[in-house]
């Protein structure tokens, strides 16, 4: 098993598993500085339909977004103005 993360512009395809990674993160991070019902209310298809736009937006005077993958499982999301 290869342990290092690896980057790369992402696809609106990765739009979902992005989403998740950004969801899960959220609701561990922040558990206690927003109200519970609010992380819990995070939709990953909500956040998915976000990070597709935003991706299929990218290089047009917009953020580039990437990912990092280990193991062909998406484990980060990095997006730059």
């Amino acid at each position: 098993m290869d342990a290092s993360v690896k980057l790369r512009e992402a696809t609106p395809d990765n739009a979902p598993a992005i989403a998740r990674v950004q969801v899960k993160t959220w609701r561990t991070a922040c558990r206690g500085l927003y109200p519970d019902a609010f992380l819990t209310s995070l939709s990953v298809e909500e956040k998915s339909t976000h990070w597709r736009k935003t991706i299929e937006r990218s290089g047009q005077d917009f953020a580039e977004v990437g990912y990092g993958w280990t193991d062909l499982r998406v484990v980060a999301k990095c997006a730059a103005p």
